[in-house]
């Protein structure tokens, strides 16, 4: 009896071991300015596991520990940021993205309606990067809806 007792709990606290998570915490800012970056995508592979940063730029994802994870954060007008970790205890990770710029030769929206193009006369607007500064979500698509007249959809995270 006490030999079946001694292996069940051997077997237990083994596969408890195994199966032990542990929590990821951060926080994604501006390299210069510090500033949170509300919205932030956070991709953890290679299951996939998605976080998104909050108000003051945190975020929090429980993961397995003792397997390697590739770490990707993103946030439209920065660079990419990718790194791999493996987790060991709970972990508070700071990132701080760089920005990045697209240059765009125009871009043009028409007016449509649904039997054509219209007939009367269409206002433009022009977007800069201060535009999307102000007006900044989680992908190009989803800032680029805000302006007055043009609808976008997305696909996925970032697309």
């Amino acid at each position: 009896m006490k030999k079946i007792v001694l292996a069940m709990t051997f077997a237990l606290s083994f596969l408890l071991s195994f199966s032990q998570t542990y929590s990821l915490k951060g926080y994604v800012c501006d390299a210069l300015s510090k500033e949170p970056l509300p919205g932030a995508i956070v991709v953890l592979g290679p299951n996939e596991i998605y976080a998104v940063s909050g108000r003051d730029g945190a975020f929090s994802v429980d993961l397995p520990g003792k397997t390697p994870h590739t770490l990707e954060v993103r946030f439209t007008g920065y660079e990419l940021l990718t790194t791999s970790i493996i987790l060991t205890s709970d972990t508070v990770l700071h990132f701080h993205l760089e920005t990045t710029s697209y240059s765009l030769n125009e871009v043009v929206v028409h007016g449509k309606n649904g039997h054509g193009r219209l007939l009367s006369a269409i206002t433009a607007k022009e977007i800069d990067r201060s535009f999307f500064m102000k007006n900044n979500s989680a992908s190009f698509s989803k800032s680029l809806s805000k302006v007055a007249g043009v609808s976008s959809m997305d696909i996925g995270a970032n697309v």
